[in-house]
């Protein structure tokens, strides 16, 4: 049984089929078409029972999964989805206690998703060239409640990475054979690296070197 705490993440499905992440606090009251709903009538109380609106609409207070919270992320950017996620997670072998690079953090959903996978030893070590998506990925970071478990620099990764013999590496950027001499620089031996490519011409480039 999971008993809600202020500062818990929750997943709130309204009547109507609606999902919404929350972070509970206490005294506040979200407010929605069926009405107002206090955490703390949440919190405090066990996960998965009914919690009513001020109105008398019947909500559902859960634990959100991985795959929820990366949905409610927040997108400036187009995000990596979790089906193409969880193949990412397997190829790079990512796990509890491993160091792994990744370049083009955009809005920061593979950031997650590699931070719960080597979390509670591991880092993950994301670099993003733009200010701006650096911003979102820091708050979306912080809003999935993984952060210790995430290093951010804002650095053209032509310049090279801060670490080295980390387990893998991943890099989510237009043109990644330009930066492979980085990349075995940064890489354990028999590390595992793997690169986003949208095209079948980028792919052969990318073998090409």
């Amino acid at each position: 049984m999971h008993i809600a705490k202020e500062n818990d993440q929750i997943l709130l499905i309204s009547p109507d089929g609606k999902s919404y992440m929350l972070r509970l606090r206490a005294g506040v009251r979200f407010h929605t078409n069926n009405g107002l709903v206090d955490h703390d009538a949440i919190i405090g109380n066990p996960l998965g029972r009914p919690v009513l609106s001020h109105i008398g609409h019947s909500f559902i207070a859960l634990k959100p999964s991985l795959y929820d919270v990366l949905m409610n992320l927040r997108r400036v950017s187009q995000i990596i989805y979790p089906k193409e996620i969880g193949q990412i997670l397997l190829k790079l072998d990512a796990g509890p206690g491993r160091r792994i690079v990744e370049a083009g953090t955009g809005s920061g959903a593979l950031t997650v998703a590699l931070a719960h996978s080597v979390s509670p030893d591991g880092m993950v070590y994301s670099y993003e060239a733009r200010e701006d998506m650096l911003n979102v990925a820091r708050r979306n970071i912080e809003t999935a409640g993984m952060s210790p478990f995430v290093r951010l620099t804002q650095r053209d990764i032509s310049d090279g990475f801060d670490e080295s013999d980390v387990d893998a590496l991943f890099l989510d950027v237009r043109e990644p054979w330009l930066y492979l001499s980085q990349v075995c620089d940064t890489l354990t031996d028999g590390g595992f690296f793997g690169a986003l490519l949208p095209t079948t011409n980028q792919v052969s480039d990318l073998l090409a070197e």
